[in-house]
């Protein structure tokens, strides 16, 4: 039983959890350059795809987008994050995000400029 806690604690320690859906980056901050063109990017996903997508909240890299397969460099009809944002059908479907929401043009526009920009 002993062993058991030592490693729960263990990991505990060493994993630092973010959810996306608490305070913590106000708390803790963010080690994204928001004057990128992927910090600006990052700033509109993390504002506004956090709450219901909580494992977006740890891709703090452009890498990880890429890896996570949400995002193709210089390819927005390939990426599936910009394609689920302009509407899968150009219309309402239930696919679409933000669900019951609309991004600026200056939102999208800068996850458009993130991706052309890779």
């Amino acid at each position: 039983m002993k062993k058991w806690i030592a490693i729960v604690s263990i990991l505990l320690v060493s994993c630092q959890i973010y959810n996306g859906a608490s305070r913590d980056k106000l708390i803790y901050g963010s080690s994204v350059d928001l004057s990128t063109d992927f910090g600006k990017a990052y700033s509109v996903l993390s504002t506004r795809c956090t709450a219901c997508h909580i494992q977006f909240a740890g891709w703090s890299t452009q890498q990880d987008w890429v890896t996570n397969g949400y995002v193709i460099a210089q390819n927005l009809s390939a990426s599936k994050v910009y394609y689920r944002l302009i509407g899968a059908n150009l219309g309402v479907a239930t696919e679409d995000m933000p669900q019951n929401s609309v991004l600026s043009i200056d939102e999208l526009a800068d996850i458009r400029r993130w991706i052309q920009n890779m």
